[in-house]
C-alpha cells in the first residue's frame, strides 16, 4: 500500500521506472491516477511501479500510462514527480 511509504519515495520510484526525464513527454493527474505519456514504452518497468505500491498500471494506446495511486496520494505524488522532472 502507498500509505506505508512516503509520497516522495513513491514518486522517485515511479519517476525512475517510467524511464526518467528523458522518457517523459507529459505528466498530469486525475482524481486517482498519475497520467504519464512516454516516448518509449519499452523503458517502463510496470512490475517495479506496482511493487512500489501502485494499485494498478494501465496502458492506453502505445505510450500513455495511467498509474492508479488513489485519491489521497495522487496530488502529492504527481507534484513530487514534477519536482524530480524539473531538477533532473
Amino acid at each position: 500500500m502507498f500509505f506505508s511509504k512516503d509520497y516522495k519515495e513513491i514518486a522517485n520510484e515511479i519517476f525512475k521506472n517510467v524511464g526518467g526525464k528523458e522518457n517523459i513527454v507529459s505528466l498530469d493527474n486525475c482524481s486517482t491516477r498519475v497520467r504519464v505519456e512516454v516516448k518509449n514504452i519499452d523503458k517502463v518497468d510496470i512490475k517495479s511501479i506496482v511493487k512500489a505500491g501502485a494499485k494498478e498500471v494501465l496502458i492506453s494506446g502505445e505510450d500513455y500510462l495511467q498509474i492508479v495511486v488513489g485519491p489521497t496520494m495522487v496530488a502529492p505524488v504527481t507534484d513530487a514527480i514534477k519536482v524530480l522532472y524539473y531538477e533532473d
